[in-house]
């Protein structure tokens, strides 16, 4: 499977992701308006996005495939960088928490351990970035 997104210049200062997917909306970046230091770093948020969304939905996917029912789910990526003037990612910590049935957790523990080594997303970008992936229990 090819997954080909494209990039494009559609004005001074404004571009265009194209997903060329059913389920991703073309995404415009505007930095026009944008004081130049908050600029930096709009790319990182992406792949922070890639990993989170890659990984979230591996954990929801393991967790409906067993029956588990999910009250509810959220996740949160954050990219830790280096000093160097590139600011280039050097970890990428996710956690995902999980509001779930009591009699699930023994599931929920299965699902830990099976998604100890990641998903797709947060496998192909390891080693050149250390990606920690926590999975807790939501407290009601």
């Amino acid at each position: 499977m090819i997954a080909a997104v494209g990039f494009e210049v559609i004005g001074d200062n404004q571009f265009k992701i194209t997903y060329n997917s059913p389920i991703l909306q073309d995404q415009i970046l505007d930095y026009r308006n944008v004081p130049k230091a908050q600029q930096p770093g709009q790319m990182r948020r992406l792949l922070c996005a890639a990993a989170v969304g890659c990984f979230a939905g591996s954990v929801y996917d393991a967790l409906k495939a067993r029956g588990v029912s999910i009250k509810s789910q959220t996740a949160k990526s954050t990219a830790i960088t280096g000093n160097g003037p590139l600011k280039r990612i050097q970890k990428i910590d996710i956690v995902v928490e999980v509001e779930i049935e009591d009699k699930d957790i023994e599931t929920l523990e299965e699902v830990k351990k099976l998604l100890e080594k990641g998903s797709l997303v947060t496998r192909s970008i390891e080693p050149s970035i250390t990606v920690s992936r926590t999975i807790v229990r939501k407290e009601r």
